[in-house]
């Protein structure tokens, strides 16, 4: 767990973070919040509901996505073109959108702190159970070439 955390403040020290101003280019639009697979209820081969709006916020509608790819373990995955394109059917992204919103995901998960701050300082136990997966999206994240990768792949599935 240390070992994680050591890689986080490495990564942190090493990042050019980049402002929130650098992403007010992004559509936004009022998102879920905690969209995954599992908020979705259906009837059938038909989608019922989708539950579990308390976090519902106004965001860049990219993150919402990504957000969604990645908590879903989907974002490497061949799943992540099929994914994309049922969202196409109904909205369509940007190249810079898609480029740009990657790039405030991958910020977002290294300057993130939620978990340790929870763990460590609030004495959250129950978050404990995230922190390896943290630790190895880390990973993923410091790989340049995995990014750049996820990012082509991205695009090309989000734009069609």
């Amino acid at each position: 767990m240390l070992g994680a955390l050591a890689k986080q403040q490495a990564l942190l020290e090493a990042m050019d973070v980049a402002p929130p101003k650098s992403f007010q280019s992004l559509p936004a639009q009022v998102l879920h919040g905690d969209f995954h697979d599992h908020q979705v209820l259906w009837k059938g081969d038909a989608i019922a509901a989708v539950a579990d709006w308390e976090l519902w916020h106004t965001d860049p509608r990219v993150w919402e996505v990504i957000r969604s790819l990645s908590f879903s373990q989907l974002l490497d995955t061949p799943l992540l073109e099929e994914y994309l394109a049922g969202y196409r059917e109904h909205v369509t992204l940007s190249e810079g959108e898609c480029r740009l919103g990657l790039r405030l995901w991958w910020q977002s998960r290294v300057v993130g702190l939620w978990a340790w701050s929870a763990y460590f300082l609030q004495g959250n136990t129950r978050v404990a159970k995230f922190l390896p997966a943290m630790a190895e999206e880390l990973g993923r994240v410091a790989d340049e070439a995995w990014k750049a990768r996820i990012e082509e792949r991205f695009v090309r599935a989000a734009t069609g």
